[in-house]
């Protein structure tokens, strides 16, 4: 009749199969009818869950999950069997000697009493515990979740789960998961539920790497190592007779299930949009699902998802501290400071993007200057600080870099933080940029970097830094002399459309900008331009008919002498497929 919390979770119910006396209800669980009536032949059932989270398949192919009831398929596991006796007869707990990480004991120490769940998808234990896991790992926590860097799973140790005198070993790329936006997090999570004993719960980490029986007929639990993911499909009846096979369709935080019905749009079995039928135009053209931005939007939060800002970012891979620590960052020309956010910062955009543990990094040294830096899209208050930087195959130690404490504007963009390749004048922190200092070091033998930004992201995009790649380009370099050592601004001559000055006409400086995704001008000139194309404002953008980019003009930007043409289909980009 009421539920809460299971808002957006990809499941109709729940079928309960520990004890009876669990039950809330009273009432019979279905296993146990199915035993009393003899609809099983044993009182056992078993789970194998596949390798390949966070969605598993339904039509059990190959590599689906399966439950199975009254029998024991030996395909699904190597060797044999090892059984672990119940605490007690009433739940599906077991006794843990402990658990290990490089032969030694961290958590468990005294031997605990885990419960063995097909529920829970995590591995769940008391937070002090589960912390000292995370900074012995070296996760970065992130909002609710503790963050690694991809690089460094294969090098961190396996957790050892040793149960019935048996070590049952989790590797860490069992323990470590990917999200959508490809970065690794950490599958140890806080057990909120309070006790006045050590609880752990076995969830699915755990199983996927185990095949598990629960014999309710002899009050015991087996576990088995799981076999590859070209396990026997279900189309086989391998488990014998009153032997079932279910697949499994665990759930995941990030994964929902559209049923198409006639004559409404539903999800979950509830109508969501068209309610009373509806008109809908079934268009090659067009590459999305396209609707009333009411409906539209109230899809977007059933299913959890976040708006995005529309710019462009190109970002790139480094590390700082020792550990390494990897964070992701613009390569930015526009700006001169090296800066990630602080452990300790705790504004909202900090919460949503890799911190620095600096307490983690044997090479950190502090200072106590602080700085400030404004941006157009935002700004930030820090403090200045050393440690070891890693581009690639670039190392600077005792790097000067900037730790914010407080960030504003930057919530939900997709870059940590920002890489400053501008000339040292310009840093507001005064601290020595990182090219200047390899460059100083002699770390690269020129003193020049270079930038290769794809036009598709397939390609990927490059920076080089003490040299250039002459295969990324065509033709000979034009070099243009910067207006004065300070900063990359250039002299423009003029910028012209249709062979007339639409801007600059009687020349002007330009700043080459990484960290800028747009061309931006004089407001004046801007919207003399849109004019010209034919744009027509909405919000905060100018949106032109897809229809039309193929006739209108480039725009040529003459620098030095020598005409570089933007062709439309650069300066135009699509949103929601139509302009």
């Amino acid at each position: 009749m009421a539920e809460n919390g299971f808002q957006g979770i990809p499941f109709a119910g729940v079928l309960g199969l520990n004890y009876p006396n669990i039950s809330f209800i009273g009432a019979i669980p279905i296993f146990d009818k199915l035993k009393n009536q003899g609809a099983i032949s044993e009182p056992v059932f078993a789970f194998y869950l596949s390798k390949s989270p966070p969605l598993f398949s339904l039509q059990m192919q190959g590599e689906g999950s399966v439950v199975m009831f009254g029998r024991v398929d030996k395909a699904y596991y190597q060797e044999m069997l090892n059984w672990v006796p119940l605490i007690q007869v009433g739940d599906w707990r077991a006794h843990m000697d402990h658990i290990s990480m490089k032969r030694k004991v961290i958590a468990c120490s005294g031997g605990c009493k885990p419960l063995v769940d097909t529920r829970t998808s995590l591995i769940l234990g008391p937070r002090r515990l589960v912390n000292n896991i995370q900074k012995l790992i070296s996760a970065t926590p992130r909002g609710s979740e503790h963050y690694i860097s991809c690089f460094a799973v294969n090098t961190l140790p396996s957790t050892i789960f040793t149960i019935n005198g048996i070590k049952y070993p989790v590797l860490a790329r069992a323990y470590i998961l990917k999200d959508s936006r490809g970065h690794c997090y950490t599958t140890f999570k806080e057990n909120t539920v309070r006790t006045s004993r050590e609880t752990w719960m076995l969830g699915d980490v755990f199983l996927r790497q185990y095949f598990s029986v629960y014999d309710q007929g002899n009050d015991r639990i087996g576990l088995a190592q799981a076999v590859a993911q070209n396990a026997p499909s279900l189309a086989s009846n391998a488990a014998g007779e009153n032997a079932t096979h279910v697949s499994g369709y665990p759930g995941s935080r990030n994964s929902k299930e559209l049923i198409e019905q006639r004559n409404n749009l539903s999800m979950r079995r509830k109508v969501i949009a068209c309610s009373g039928g509806c008109e809908a135009l079934v268009d090659t053209r067009t590459s999305l699902i396209l609707g009333p931005r009411r409906l539209v939007n109230n899809i977007q939060k059933l299913i959890g998802a976040t708006p995005w800002d529309s710019k462009i970012f190109y970002v790139g891979n480094i590390t700082i501290g020792t550990p390494p620590q990897e964070f992701q960052v613009i390569f930015d020309t526009g700006s001169s400071d090296l800066w990630v956010p602080s452990i300790d910062c705790n504004s909202t955009s900090c919460a949503t993007h890799v911190r620095f543990r600096h307490l983690q990094s044997s090479t950190f040294r502090p200072t106590n200057k602080t700085f400030r830096i404004i941006y157009g899209s935002g700004r930030m208050n820090g403090v200045i600080a050393y440690d070891t930087v890693r581009i690639g195959d670039l190392v600077s130690t005792d790097q000067p870099f900037g730790l914010s404490v407080e960030e504003y504007g930057f919530a939900h963009k997709r870059f940590d933080g920002i890489l400053g390749l501008n000339y040292w004048n310009l840093s507001w922190s005064k601290a020595m940029p990182i090219f200047d200092k390899l460059k100083n070091e002699g770390a690269i033998s020129e003193p020049v970097f270079a930038f290769y930004l794809s036009k598709d992201k397939r390609e990927g995009s490059v920076v080089m830094f003490g040299g250039v790649d002459h295969r990324y380009y065509k033709g000979e370099l034009k070099w243009v002399p910067l207006i004065q050592a300070v900063d990359w601004s250039v002299h423009v001559d003029r910028i012209t459309m249709n062979r007339e000055v639409i801007a600059c006409s009687e020349g002007c400086a330009a700043l080459v900008d990484t960290g800028s995704s747009n061309i931006q001008g004089p407001g004046r000139l801007i919207d003399n331009i849109q004019r010209i194309i034919g744009a027509t404002p909405r919000g905060s953008k100018y949106y032109v008919s897809c229809s039309a980019v193929n006739i209108l003009p480039s725009i040529i930007f003459t620098i030095n002498g020598v005409n570089y043409p933007v062709p439309p289909r650069a300066y135009i980009l699509k949103v929601r497929g139509q302009y």
